[in-house]
């Protein structure tokens, strides 16, 4: 019986043989090494992995895989309590997932308009704060002034006793 991996090899060495043999005197001396460097290549291949593969099973190879099925069952089992707390998570992300998409993408309107508001009253209290600070700082220039006068008036009246 032939399979397809030797089949192909052989043919590759029957070419090889009749290349070498018919046409030796044809082909020029560094193109011979080359050719089998490639037919060397080529049986190299694995063919075996190329042809298509049949899982055939005999009456025994079943039994025995029968027999062997609990432990693959008791994997099964593990593997699915493995997963299993990873699926819950999932799910639960899911769900969030879904929440945050029902939700609107924009601000409802009461509370708009509850932002435009504290964002005025925050404006106003600036400007209240701007001419508060203008106020004090003519009050201390007044004061600057009235000291200046206080002083003057002291040494004119010093210098009045004095003479």
């Amino acid at each position: 019986m032939f399979f397809l991996g030797t089949w192909a090899i052989n043919w590759c060495e029957r070419i090889q043989e009749k290349i070498l043999s018919s046409c030796f005197s044809c082909l020029e001396w560094k193109l011979i090494p080359f050719i089998l460097k490639i037919f060397a290549f080529i049986r190299s291949l694995p063919f075996e992995y190329w042809r298509k593969q049949t899982n055939v099973f005999p009456t025994n190879a079943l039994e025995e895989r029968q027999g062997s099925s609990s432990s693959i069952n008791d994997e099964a089992v593990q593997r699915v309590r493995e997963i299993h707390p990873c699926m819950q998570r999932l799910h639960k992300l899911e769900n969030l997932l879904e929440e945050i998409n029902k939700k609107p993408a924009e601000i409802p309107a009461e509370k708009d308009r509850m932002l435009h508001q504290s964002l005025n009253r925050i404006k106003s209290v600036e400007v209240d704060l701007e001419k508060t600070k203008r106020v004090l700082h003519a009050t201390v220039l007044k004061q600057l002034e009235i000291t200046e006068l206080v002083d003057n008036l002291k040494e004119s009246s010093f210098h009045v006793s004095i003479t």
